[in-house]
């Protein structure tokens, strides 16, 4: 079940990706993609962090999918992975975003 859940938080992470690069203005969205204050704060901004975001969060996916076909966890340990993911992934971008200033 936990295979299924991975793919499932992959499909979904592509899906986000394929909206906001093929079907978004790439302006900052009150709906769909990588919301923070900061993030929203310009539309450089915006797009650069839409960018990272989809990047790390599809290769993590990836790695989940691979490492639950060769050995199988539970939903709850695939969503653990994922909340750290999110932890980590937005320290850095938000670091990132900092750094590009206004």
């Amino acid at each position: 079940m936990g295979t299924e859940f991975a793919v499932l938080v992959l499909l979904i992470f592509v899906g986000g990706a394929i909206y906001y690069y093929y079907f978004s203005k790439k302006e900052p969205s009150m709906i769909v993609g990588y919301r923070t204050k900061q993030s929203r704060s310009t539309t450089a901004k915006w797009r650069a962090s839409q960018k990272w975001f989809y990047q790390g969060a599809i290769t993590c996916a990836v790695v989940v999918v691979v490492v639950n076909l060769v050995t199988p966890f539970s939903i709850g340990v695939n969503l653990v992975v994922l909340l750290v993911y999110l932890f980590v992934i937005s320290y850095f971008i938000e670091r990132r975003l900092r750094e590009m200033g206004d």
